[in-house]
């Protein structure tokens, strides 16, 4: 799960393994930066519980100081997680107004969507490449993982980022783009 903000800024990601229980080696030690979340599932996708877990852990605690007390706005896609009872009420509670993307729209409102995955999925396919060409039967996890700090210290710039947004029509806003 990723986070931008137009200022041109993001906050730690939580990445999710498919697992039963997670394991230290996915997770080389001194690649990947400390404030990020791992977390694991049997599946490897987000669930109520990891958003709200990144709600409060990642995005909440990472803006209160940016915000300074004034209103911070997130903007979510309609995901199940993202619209849970507690997610909501932790909104509500932390000063968080949340917006949420029509239904089927992400790919043209949402600046992740618009400006970082492409990049960020041809800097990992990149780095990927360097270790599938070796023959090998199958990625480690860790080695994913690696691959995705570099990929995302690539694609996640602020130029990027602001683009994103940008292009979104968001910010600045544009009304005639988001229509």
């Amino acid at each position: 799960m990723e986070c931008i903000c137009a200022d041109g800024t993001s906050i730690s990601p939580i990445i999710i393994f498919k697992g039963e229980s997670l394991s230290t080696s996915w997770v080389p030690p001194g690649i990947v930066p400390r404030d990020w979340f791992i977390s694991n599932n049997s599946k490897g996708w987000t669930s109520n519980d990891h958003g709200l877990s990144w709600l409060q852990n990642c995005f909440e605690p990472r803006t209160r100081a940016k915000a300074n007390e004034r209103v911070r706005v997130l903007i979510c896609d309609g995901h199940g997680s993202h619209i849970t009872g507690k997610f909501i009420k932790h909104c509500i509670d932390h000063n968080i107004k949340l917006l949420i993307l029509p239904p089927h729209s992400s790919h043209v409102t949402q600046p992740l969507d618009i400006g970082l995955f492409s990049p960020l999925k041809k800097y990992l396919s990149a780095e990927i490449a360097k270790i599938v060409g070796t023959n090998i039967a199958r990625l480690a996890k860790a080695e994913w993982c690696t691959g995705y700090v570099k990929a995302r210290a690539s694609a996640f710039t602020i130029h990027n980022i602001r683009s994103s947004w940008n292009g979104a029509g968001l910010y600045p806003f544009q009304p005639i783009i988001v229509v």
